[in-house]
This record gives structure tokens, sequence and C-alpha cells, in this order.
């Protein structure tokens, strides 16, 4: 963060005109810089200054404390596009991802990925208790992700679910979901429109909401500073504020799968593939995470992945801390080795976790 009234990280493009309009050859090196220094201490450390002039003048890293520089060739940042991980990741030393993309796979290929039922007029649909309606309209779902502490996630509040309609509902008798449902028939929202009207869609009732986006497993689509996948007991309801992710047909081994989302790796690739907002809020979505690569659990053997279930048990068995603790604790440093070494890769650990402290840093620098 440079200026302390502005509310986000600043990166600056040079950009050079050329003599002619061409593709850039693949062996072209582009490099990445990122300043550690305010512009208010560059102003009282002159040495910063000189530091920050001679790097660039050189193209070389002269003081990481005060600028560090991460470089690639043209083919390298196509490389690391197609592994879909954001632009922005690149100013923080990722070559260490091209060397286990073949260890890797889209997380689309294991999971089918999707946001949360998003309805709108929270009042009506996330009803408080004491709300009257039958059960046979009412279903769980898991509506707020800051009650989820720990890897392993349920249900927290009841959500409105009916298809029937209003005969239907006189003729079976369900007095409360009617009553329910005509305590907001003239209602308005906040412009002073009719919710009939901006609650409406085609094929459906105003007033309804199916429960049809049930997740194996979730995440939120602002995850801030704690960076995990929990699980549910059973598929289960979530609404608009998560990210859904149901095990395809042919992949079975949930307990795997959540194990290896919940990897150094997959703590890396939330931070990768999403960016900082105001405040330094971390922005992801379902179409960023669908975008997404995995650990391959294909190429895990059997002794490998007991190992690893065995591990991550211990690690499972807490609250999820923010990222900086995490990574720090013991038992999650035991899993991740544990992890990486089922893939041959644990030599890179330092270098993802690095790169993972530097997106993140980085990130929340404008607080």
């Amino acid at each position: 963060r440079w200026f302390n009234n502005a509310q986000i990280v600043t990166i600056i493009l040079v950009l050079t005109k050329k003599t002619g309009i061409s593709s850039p050859e693949n062996n072209t090196l582009m490099s990445f810089y990122k300043w550690n220094k305010s512009l208010s201490e560059i102003e009282n450390e002159p040495e910063s200054l000189d530091i920050i002039v001679r790097s660039v003048l050189l193209d070389r890293e002269l003081n990481s404390n005060v600028i560090e520089l991460s470089r690639y060739t043209h083919q390298q940042i196509t490389d690391l596009q197609n592994l879909n991980i954001s632009l922005n990741a690149l100013f923080h030393n990722v070559m260490w991802l091209l060397d286990i993309k073949e260890k890797l796979i889209p997380l689309s290929e294991v999971f089918t990925v999707f946001r949360g039922e998003r309805r709108g007029w929270d009042h009506m649909f996330y009803p408080a208790d004491g709300h009257g309606i039958e059960p046979i309209c009412i279903k769980r779902v898991l509506k707020n992700a800051r009650r989820v502490t720990s890897l392993f996630a349920e249900a927290d509040n009841d959500a409105f679910c009916c298809s029937f309609s209003k005969e239907e509902l006189r003729q079976q008798e369900l007095i409360g979901t009617l009553n329910w449902i005509e305590r907001f028939e003239n209602g308005v929202n906040g412009t002073g429109r009719p919710l009939t009207e901006v609650l409406r869609r085609s094929n459906m009732h105003w007033y309804e909401m199916r429960d049809t986006a049930t997740a194996d497993i979730c995440t939120t689509m602002n995850p801030d500073q704690r960076l995990f996948f929990a699980k549910f007991e059973e598929p289960t309801f979530i609404n608009q504020r998560l990210i859904g992710l149901k095990k395809k047909s042919h992949y079975q081994d949930i307990e795997l799968y959540h194990a290896l989302l919940n990897s150094i790796i997959g703590m890396f690739y939330i931070e990768a593939i999403g960016f900082g907002r105001g405040l330094g809020a971390l922005d992801i979505n379902n179409t960023t995470l669908k975008n997404a690569f995995m650990l391959d659990p294909n190429q895990v053997s059997d002794e490998n992945r007991l190992e690893i279930l065995n591990k991550f048990a211990i690690m499972s068995n807490r609250d999820v801390m923010n990222t900086m603790q995490e990574i720090e604790q013991a038992d999650r440093a035991k899993f991740d080795i544990v992890v990486l070494r089922a893939f041959g890769i644990e030599n890179i650990y330092p270098d993802i976790k690095n790169s993972l402290i530097s997106m993140q840093k980085a990130r929340l620098s404008v607080r």
C-alpha cells in the first residue's frame, strides 16, 4: 500500500511503444517488481530509493527487503496462465508451479462447482425461529460461513423451500406455510417494488426456492485470512454466500479429495485465483474456483493415501486458523510434507509457503 488514504494495492504498468506491432517471442523476459516499502518510508530512507532505481536500471534484485523481482519468459507466463492463476500472483515468484503441473488436475475434473442458491429477500427465505411453517416446506441450510470454524461444516439455519401452489397448500391444510407466504405477498423491496414482481422467476412460484444447490464440500466467496474447504457429513443445501463442490460420479473418495484441497497447494490456489478488493478482502467466485487446479488424487498410492488421511485427521481435529498462524502449526507442516512427499515434490514446500505468505501480506497491506 503506497498511500494512507487509498484502500487498494497499487500496480504500475510501465509501457514503451514498439516500432512494430507483434507478439513477444517465447523467450522474451518480463520483470515483475514488488515494492516492500511505502512511499513515506522511501522518502525517509534515501538508500531505499537508490536500491529501487538501481534494481530497475540493472533489472536485478539488489535487496529483497526493499524491492523483490520475479522474472518470467513470455512462454512461462502463458503456461502459468494455463494453470489459471491470476496475473497478480506473478509478483510472488510462482515459477515452482510449472515444475509440478504434471501433478495437478483441473478441479472441475473431480467436482461440479457452483454458487449457493441466490434468491434474495432473506427475511422470507431464511425464516427466524417461530416461523410456523410446516416441516415439509423447511430445509436445513448453511447460510453463514463465519460459523464454520473447522474443516467440517453443518447446516445452521432453516430455509423456506415450497414448490406447492397456494391451492395445493389449502388442500393439504398447510396453513402455517400459507400464512407465511401471505405475510409477504403485499410487501415491497427497498425501492418500493412489489416482492411478487422482484422475486418472480420463470417456471417458479414467486415465493419458491429450490433446494437443489447441495454440496459435499464448500468454501466461502470472501475467505479473507482463512483459506480452507469444509466437508459436510452428507450433501447439504448452501446459500449464495458460499461456493459448493459436488463430487462427480466417477470420483468417490471424498475423504482424500477433502484432504488434498486443504493442503498448502489448495490454500495457495484459493489465494492465487482471487484478487484483493478494497480493504484487502479476497474476492473469488464459483467461476474462478471451477477453473482452479488441485493435486491429482489419481496419483496417490494406497499407502500414501492412508498416511495423508492419518495426518489430516490430526490436523482437522482443531479450528482453522488465519493463514499466517495456520502454516506455522506443527500438525499443519507434518500434513503438508506428507502430501507433497506423496507426489515427490516435498522439496518445493518452502517455495509454496513463501509465495502464499507473500501474496497474502501484499493483499492485507492496505489495512
